[in-house]
Order: structure tokens, then sequence, then C-alpha cells
């Protein structure tokens, strides 16, 4: 019987392996929590963004530890559901407020401050004196398990707003690596040994 590795590597030369490698994009914290035996966090869901603001405004060394845990949680989950790949990019859990919740607020452009303003609402606001007034605020529904923008400041002023930030962006420059990613890098790293320590995936 192969292992997953053996298998996929297989299937992507178009050879037959012993069956189809299986793959799912993502995975809830439910079913994490299954597979688990315990409540745990992993990517994807609402209730996991909410987790890494809060662990984020704790600062840094929380916010790597807590990716960390996602990520290590991640290959256990798979490698217990009998899936044979998992998708882990070094900006997967550089969000909500890094990556993917609307330029306007990503931490990888720009300094920002985090401002909670109610249990489920947050504020991301520019600390960047070439980039003043970027602003966003981002939600978490609890009935959907989602994150998502809510408003900032394009959609609010509209047009001219938006040629400021690409202004802003044209002129950025691109010499070094985010902190945010820096740690997702390092998350990634150190995944992928462990995978290759135990999982083989």
């Amino acid at each position: 019987m192969m292992n997953s590795r053996e298998r996929v590597a297989i299937a992507l030369r178009r050879g037959v392996p012993d069956r189809v490698p299986l793959f799912e994009i993502g995975i809830n914290n439910q079913v994490a929590e299954y597979y688990l035996g315990r409540k745990e966090y992993v990517f994807g869901s609402g209730l996991t963004t909410l987790a890494a603001i809060e662990a984020e405004l704790c600062g840094p060394a929380e916010y790597c530890a807590f990716m960390d845990r996602c990520y290590q949680n991640g290959l256990e989950i798979y490698f217990k559901a009998g899936l044979d790949m998992i998708c882990i990019f070094p900006t997967g859990f550089v969000t909500p407020l890094n990556f993917g919740l609307h330029n306007v607020g990503v931490r990888d452009i720009y300094d920002i401050d985090i401002v909670r303003e109610s249990p489920t609402m947050f504020r991301l606001v520019s600390k960047d004196l070439d980039a003043p007034d970027f602003w966003c605020t981002c939600i978490f529904s609890p009935e959907s398990d989602t994150f998502q923008m809510h408003n900032d400041n394009i959609n609010t002023k509209g047009e001219n707003e938006f040629a400021r930030y690409v202004d802003y962006l044209e002129k950025k420059p691109l010499d070094r690596t985010p902190e945010p990613l820096q740690f997702g890098l390092d998350g990634l790293e150190h995944a992928i040994k462990t995978n290759n320590d135990r999982y083989n995936l």
C-alpha cells in the first residue's frame, strides 16, 4: 500500500496509484473537532479569523504561536481523515488583517491599528504617513461563521479615493518581506518539517 506522498507523486506523473488521491480545500472547526477529539482552530472559518485577531492584539508572539497551532492542527486532521494532500501556503493565515480581506486594510502593505468597536466588529486604520485615512471595518457573523469586510474608505468616498490608493501602491517599494508574511513563512517551514517527519501528505 502506498503512502500519501507516493500516491500523489504517481498520479501527478499520470501513473496509476493504488487509489485516487484524496484532497479537500478546507475543513471547518466542527469537523476538525471530530477528528482531533478536542476543540481546535483550523483555517477558513470566521471563528478562526476572530481568534486570530484576538491573538494578534496580544502581540506578535501570541499571533505566531496561534498560526503555528493552526498549521499543525491542519496536518493532523488531514492525516487522520485519510486525505493525501493539504494546501498550506504562507499567506493562508496572514488573514484577515494582512491578506485577503480587501486590500484597504492589509498589514502587508502598511502599518495599521486594530480597534475593536464591538464583540464582532473591528476597524483597521492606517498608521502609515504615506497612506493617510485608509481604513476598513470587518465583521464576524456567528450565524454563518464568516468574517468579512464591511466598509472602507474607497467604498465611502468613491473613484477618486480608489485612484489615491492605486497611486500609493504604485509608489510602494517591494524590497522587503512584510513581517506578517515572514510569520507565515516560518509557520510553513515548521509545517513542512512536521509533515516530512510524521505524515508524508
